[in-house]
């Protein structure tokens, strides 16, 4: 979506801005492959962009787009082999 800023009807800026909702993603391996910033609540089996707010006790498995983490990507997904 582009977002514009307007003065007396003359354009001062513009920019793309994305938006995005982790909560569709209903497995770990979709939510941690996501294009972005995702993290899998594996308590909660959710997918989240907010921790803190909806998995803050919970065991983490950032997505791949998240930076840094232990415990990245679809790897360390719960699974049964």
């Amino acid at each position: 979506m582009k977002l514009f800023v307007l003065m007396n009807e003359k354009e001062l800026v513009h920019e793309t801005v994305t938006f995005f909702d982790c909560g569709i993603h209903t497995s770990c391996s979709v939510c941690t492959l996501s294009q972005y910033s995702c993290t899998w609540c594996v308590k909660q089996h959710l997918c989240t962009e907010n921790t803190d707010q909806h998995c803050n006790t919970d065991v983490l498995i950032t997505g791949i787009n998240s930076g840094i983490s232990t415990t990245p990507g679809p790897e360390y997904c719960p699974k049964i082999e």
